[in-house]
């Protein structure tokens, strides 16, 4: 009888948050950058733990079974990883900005860190 522990840790910084407005040019209708500098805002820095736990069961020289549970983000980090950054939009979800004196598009959460998930298995060699 074997058994195995497994983890995984993950981490990363955090997308940049580009507010931006649609502005009319001579080109016609583009989206400009209403900060000096794209990175100067970043989401929360996401990490994630992974663990996995087996068993291996033998029954006969060649019959085993391996059973096994996984779990993804252990620590059920809910990580806002991005938002609309549209400025002015109009929405009832509008936000006022009075550092850019701009309304940002509701600031809404367009991806969000997956919950925490288990797994379980079964593996029948033979």
């Amino acid at each position: 009888i074997e058994t195995s522990l497994g983890f995984n840790v993950t981490g990363r910084q955090g997308y940049a948050i580009p507010w931006a407005h649609r502005a009319s040019t001579s080109e016609g209708q583009k989206y400009v950058l209403a900060v000096p500098d794209a990175a100067t805002q970043r989401h929360k820095n996401p990490f994630e733990v992974d663990a996995r736990l087996a068993k291996d069961i033998r029954f006969m020289s060649r019959v085993g079974v391996t059973l096994s549970a996984d779990v993804f983000n252990v620590l059920n980090s809910h990580t806002i990883l991005q938002r609309n950054t549209r400025l002015g939009r109009g929405s009832t979800n509008d936000l006022y900005d009075p550092v850019l004196r701009k309304t940002r598009a509701g600031n809404r959460i367009t991806e969000i860190q997956s919950p925490r998930v288990i797994r379980l298995g079964a593996r029948l060699t033979f």
